[in-house]
């Protein structure tokens, strides 16, 4: 059940865990993958042998298969019963109606963990996650495909019968990572996460609220179903949630980047999604020595263990068979996650996929038991994948030899109190235990059940709120004071300067969450910015996010000049509220930038980019009058002004372009491209005068005497499609001593400015012998990517003379359209190019998916009595791994190689693009697999890096990644991971092949000696073993 490392897309090499050299001849002739475990299945208690933990620490079974199958998440109520959500259907979900998942409650613990009692409280579900009781026990919201429902027993039976629809429209493409992980907040909300891959437009119980999710994010539900919001945007798969003492949420995440201490409104990394201009938000570490599937992440804040593990976060490993503790080291607001072992388990069917607190002081989790774990590494109809066996485990500290008795929790579980019978006075002292779940559970009966009474008792704290002591129970009586409508503006402003930090963050948070804001609480919230403690701070500059307003602003801005660089965490905070007060353009009529440092100047157009409306760009237009830039950071400035800015920005942002980097062309090419991309994105036709004053640009350029400038040109006449210079391009192409990257250049252009007069001038070169063979690779992509007949004519004349690499160049190019594809069928029955063509996957799949009249069957008369491609495919693979193992790989040579061939989409340790997946910890991988997806790289693509097709009104196609929109130019990755813009208005046809970007003869174009070294270097991208 995780997103782990996504194999296919455009991802370069993917391989396994294994040492370098000669050792590979000691495996089998096929090794076993390494996502499927080689062992058979143990029972419990011959897996509790393989698991090792600290000293003083004791493993105990709660429950097994049969009593409980496939756990994916658990959850506590208030009587310290655990609520378990099952499957057996998983990866496949179900035809509505027909599931057989259910939802268990397990209960009456035993001194040695197990639990006595397990009742199936809901059954028939398909692929429950997500699941929350009730405060009162009687039911719960649980997620099942495709909704949030309220399960309720009305009967008093102990099961379920009664379900009602609270928060519906979740996308279930993929089935592991929908919804789940549920967590309550301080405020009575519920938390949760939204995984990998997944479209969700999610609408509240009674249509009133609705948010848009794709892929990752965390959002927050009320538990009667009458509100839902977002919370963050991104992260790639977030799988497991966990709250802290002072309010903070965590969560983890099954990519490189698996630990994330949550920002309200930030925008976190994802898979070749942009963010929302102001920048992603930091995260905790670089974890360089993981895999990438952590999951179900839990925050110790109780007694049972030893002191040095409060304070402490545990995530799940499920491909390393681990879990994993980490010391949170704090720089300010800023934690750094540092990796310690907890639990390591040599059974490799152990996968930990989620964690808790139990009110009892000891940590459970979930084992999701299974030779698999991979959704994507391994088919998902693979016969080992098991539905039968799971297991509930129980961490209890015992103490250690020579401890001295009733230390860390007198070296058993702690007793639980059954919340939810208790009296409004055992609530209340309950809200001083020092277990975060206990006093989250009492809370939740206070405010549910407690009324006047509690009110009353709960006035004690609010009256000693400024004296030491209690910081727990002071902090939780504030919020149920607030969300009972009891808490008064003296006791909230007491609160601020309480003695603890803990009760003044929480007093900050309480401000945040008001629903109305007012000059006393703007006064509140500023006494938090001049805090001491930075914790307090940015739960004041959270406040004033939620709340914009401009007497805010010098006060933010005050505290952005005085933060430490490296309190990452309440810089991007502090940026994010001076973005939001900037969004209401009120404000801006009320602006006065002579009122503004130089300092503030800078600081505030830090932000403009995440604003988005009008004024925000006149004001980096002047801005930019003024103070100077970077170039990249210029190049955002007037792309902004341009994209966001008023009809007059373009002529202003042309000749700004021009005397700016007057004395550099390159610099200025790159901006007068990024000006026609933002006005593109627009939608609005280049006027004449602009027009005109770019081809005086463009003929300067190509009048110059060197072949940098006349690639800026080239390049930029292709964008105005700029017919006056079709001879200087031409001229450019058919040079031979002009540089293979300007005549590429020219190609293209050639090809924008007018396809129809550039097929016959450019057919030539294609046909000649004597050409460098990639530039007649360009010629091809460029001529097929026109889908004009002409074009065509011209492909298969040149398919009967060229060498098998352009054969294969020119038939994927071809078989990409109905047209292009009908002719090439057309000339391998004719015998013009060989019938092997068909073989390779990417043609066959292309021509198989286009409208072509029989084409199944002429592909079948074709390919007969060839030998399988399979067979040639293992074969291939065979002689590659063959020749690893003999080869003398440098992995310094094979970083090179990754950076020159694979930085353009991929990842490793921070360096890289991130079009396609992170390519951190690979090295757990198994060679086998790598070459399978070098050599053969669409048998295994997942649908989220799938190739996307564009047919164009002109007949043309396009392919490649899709990346994002930007109002209206979609924007794909081609195979090289540059941008590929396409009009909206242009397109007439959009579909997803089943076929990867990536190209299907990597490994010849990057040769031999290249290969190896590459495999060399990301054998050694290993997690901790």
């Amino acid at each position: 059940m995780r997103l782990g490392d996504l194999i296919a897309g455009m991802i370069v090499v993917l391989i396994g865990a294994v040492p370098l050299g000669a050792q590979q001849k000691q495996k089998p002739k096929w090794a076993p993958n390494p996502n499927v475990a080689a062992t058979d299945p143990l029972r419990p208690e011959e897996q509790i042998k393989k698991m090792k933990v600290p000293p003083g620490f004791e493993i105990q079974l709660v429950a097994a298969d049969p009593d409980i199958r496939k756990p994916i998440n658990i959850a506590f109520d208030a009587a310290g019963r655990l609520w378990v959500t099952e499957t057996i259907e998983y990866p496949f979900a179900a035809p509505p109606g027909k599931g057989r998942d259910a939802v268990k409650i397990l209960e009456d613990f035993g001194p040695d963990g197990r639990a006595r009692k397990i009742t199936t409280f809901a059954g028939k579900l398909n692929i429950p996650i997500g699941v929350m009781p009730d405060t009162d026990g009687k039911g719960a919201l649980v997620y099942s495909i495709p909704a949030i429902s309220h399960l309720r027993d009305t009967t008093g039976k102990g099961k379920a019968d009664q379900c009602e629809i609270y928060y519906s429209g979740f996308g279930h493409d993929d089935t592991h990572g929908m919804t789940g992980e549920f967590q309550w907040g301080f405020d009575g909300w519920i938390y949760a996460c939204h995984g990998f891959r997944n479209h969700s437009v999610v609408k509240s119980r009674d249509g009133k609220t609705s948010i848009d999710m794709t892929s990752g994010n965390t959002y927050r539900i009320k538990p009667d179903g009458s509100r839902i919001e977002k919370f963050t945007t991104g992260q790639v798969n977030p799988f497991g949630m966990a709250i802290g003492p002072f309010g903070n949420i965590y969560t983890g995440d099954c990519h490189s980047l698996p630990l994330t201490m949550l920002l309200r409104g930030a925008w976190y990394q994802s898979f070749s999604r942009p963010h929302d201009g102001l920048g992603f938000a930091p995260h905790m570490n670089t974890f360089k020595n993981h895999s990438t599937a952590l999951c179900g992440v839990s925050y110790y804040a109780a007694d049972q263990f030893p002191k040095e593990y409060h304070g402490k976060l545990f995530l799940g490993d499920v491909v390393l068979n681990r879990l994993n503790a980490y010391k949170l080291e704090w720089t300010g607001a800023s934690p750094r996650a540092i990796m310690e072992d907890f639990v390591t388990c040599s059974d490799p069917w152990f996968r930990p996929v989620d964690i808790k607190l139990g009110p009892d002081g000891c940590l459970y989790f979930a084992d999701f038991y299974n030779r698999i774990i991979g959704h994507y590494e391994v088919d998902l109809k693979h016969p080992g994948r098991d539905r039968d066996k799971g297991r509930i485990w129980r961490i209890v500290y015992r103490g250690k030899p020579g401890e001295p008795p009733g230390s860390a929790g007198g070296g058993r579980p702690q007793p639980v109190t059954n919340l939810a019978r208790a009296d409004v006075k055992t609530l209340v002292h309950s809200l001083a235990s020092p277990n975060i779940t206990v006093r989250l559970l009492a809370a939740n009966q206070l405010v549910e059940r407690g009324g006047r009474e509690a009110v009353e008792m709960l006035r004690p704290f609010a009256k000693g709120i400024g004296k030491k002591g209690q910081a727990d129970a002071k902090a939780h009586a504030l919020w149920i004071l607030e969300r009972l409508g009891q808490l008064d503006e003296i006791t909230l402003l007491s609160a601020l300067s309480a003695q603890e930090k803990e009760v003044r963050v929480h007093a900050q948070r309480i401000l945040t969450e008001k629903k109305t804001w007012s000059i006393k609480y703007l006064a509140m919230a500023k006494i938090g910015l001049l805090d001491e403690d930075a914790l307090v701070q940015r739960a004041a500059v959270e406040a004033m996010a939620a709340h914009p307003e401009i007497l805010q602003i010098p006060a933010l801005l005050s505290l952005r000049h005085k933060i430490p660089a490296g309190d990452q965490h309440l810089i991007y905070a502090v940026r994010l509220a001076l973005r939001n007060q900037l969004r209401d353009e009120s404000i801006w009529r009320r602006f006065t930038p002579g009122a503004f440092s130089d300092q503030d100047h800078r600081a505030l157009a830090d932000v403009c980019l995440g604003v988005h409306n009008q004024p925000s760009a006149s004001f980096l237009q002047s801005y930019l009058k003024r103070f100077d830039e970077s170039p990249e950071r210029t190049r955002a400035f007037v792309h902004y002004i341009v994209r966001e800015g008023g009809p007059g920005t373009v002529p202003w942002a042309i000749q700004f372009a021009v005397k700016k980097f007057g004395d550099s062309t390159a610099a200025q090419g790159v901006l007068l491209k990024t000006i026609l991309q933002a006005n593109q994105e627009r939608g609005v036709q280049l006027a004449e005068a602009d027009r005109k004053e770019l081809e005086a640009v463009v003929f300067r350029f190509l009048a110059a005497e060197n072949s940098g400038t006349w690639a800026v040109g080239a390049e930029l006449a292709g964008a105005i499609r700029l017919a006056k210079v079709q001879p200087d391009l031409l001229a450019l192409v058919r040079s031979a001593i002009v540089p293979a990257t300007l005549r590429k250049t020219c190609v293209n252009s050639l090809i924008q400015i007018d396809a129809q007069k550039a097929i016959p001038a450019l057919e030539p070169l294609l046909l000649n012998e004597g050409e460098a063979i990639t530039i007649r690779e360009q010629v091809a992509n460029a001529l097929a990517a026109t889908n004009n007949p002409a074009a065509h004519n011209a492909l298969v004349k040149a398919l009967e003379k060229s060498p098998a690499r352009l054969q294969t160049t020119i038939a994927l190019g071809m078989a990409g359209s109905p047209q292009g594809g009908a002719r090439l069928l057309q000339a391998i029955e004719a015998g013009k190019a060989s019938r092997h063509l068909l073989q390779i996957r990417t043609i066959e799949v292309r021509l198989a998916s286009a409208k072509i009249g029989n084409v199944k069957n002429r592909l079948k008369k074709l390919t007969q009595g060839l030998p399988p491609a399979d067979q040639k495919t293992q074969q291939l693979i065979a002689v590659k791994r063959d020749a690893f193992a003999s080869f003398k790989a440098d992995v310094n040579l094979g970083q090179k190689v990754f950076q020159k061939h694979c930085a353009a989409c991929h990842q490793v340790a921070g360096q890289g693009a991130k079009i396609g997946p992170q390519l951190d910890g690979i090295g757990i991988r198994g060679l086998e697999r790598i070459l399978e997806d070098i050599v053969d790289p669409s048998r295994n693509v997942d649908q989220a890096f799938r190739t996307t097709v564009i047919t164009t009104k002109n007949g043309q196609t396009k392919s490649g990644l899709f990346l994002r929109e930007e109002g209206n130019i979609v924007i794909l990755a081609d195979p090289l991971g540059k941008d590929l813009r396409i009009d909206k208005k242009e397109i007439d046809e959009r579909a997803l092949s089943p076929l990867s970007p990536m190209p299907s003869n990597f490994a010849e174009q990057i040769g031999e000696a290249d290969f190896h070294h590459l495999m060399a270097y990301l054998l050694r991208q290993r997690g901790k073993q």
